[in-house]
């Protein structure tokens, strides 16, 4: 078998389990410091599917999970308020490596 070096930027919580299991290796970016905001945008009016509403759920779970459980260290949830006066978490930013 042939390896190679092959290198990509991932959040460190997407791939946690493979770099402690071993098949993948890991460090942070140290600089310049990079940033990314990830928007969970679903349409105003109008019906929105069932199955987008229970997906977008399910991702809003999941960023909040990590993000509170310390596992997404440098990510935080942003939230903005609906029309309703419920606030929902829309996007998050984190520093990319993390």
């Amino acid at each position: 078998m042939t390896t190679a070096n092959v290198w990509t930027v991932l959040p460190a919580a997407g791939v946690a389990e493979d770099v402690s299991a071993g098949p993948l290796t890991g460090g942070p970016l140290t600089g310049p410091a990079v940033s990314r905001t990830i928007v969970l945008a679903l349409r105003q009016g109008g019906r929105v599917p069932p199955a987008v509403e229970v997906v977008a759920g399910e991702v809003v779970r999941v960023a909040r999970r990590l993000v509170e459980s310390g596992s997404w260290p440098t990510a935080r949830i942003v939230t903005q308020q609906d029309r309703l006066g419920s606030d929902h978490p829309i996007e998050w930013t984190s520093r990319a490596g993390d």
